[in-house]
């Protein structure tokens, strides 16, 4: 019997492979089946973990012919990749979010007003 796991995203990219089966009998845990998959490379910081469809933690049960996926956050987070505020304010000066509409006839901006908003500039 074994167990699916999956890798998403720059997981997969990283480990090579998107999906390797490993034996239920030596993964008990969702970090057990990590280890055996990737041939006991460390967890990344902030991984999220999916059994059957249901996000979970690496201490979590596991039984033969679950899937468990692996993939990286979608969004946020703190870390090396966050922009400093300095250069976020200065992205967010030069760039107006509001966009110029189409010029056919009744065509309007969302909330069905003709004018420019301030709240939508930033």
């Amino acid at each position: 019997m074994t167990v699916t796991v999956e890798f998403f995203a720059s997981l997969r990219e990283t480990m090579g492979h998107g999906e390797v089966e490993v034996d239920a009998a030596l993964a008990h845990t969702v970090a057990d089946a990590w280890r055996l998959a990737t041939g006991g490379k460390p967890v990344p910081a902030n991984v999220l973990v999916a059994v059957n469809l249901e996000y979970t933690q690496l201490g979590a049960s596991i039984r033969a012919g679950d899937e468990v996926a692996f993939f990286p956050p979608v969004t946020g987070g703190r870390g090396a990749h966050q922009d400093s505020s300095a250069a976020r304010t200065a992205r967010s000066r030069s760039t107006p979010r509001w966009r110029t509409p189409s010029r056919t006839p009744g065509a309007s901006r969302p909330g069905g007003s003709r004018s420019r908003p301030t709240s939508w500039w930033r």
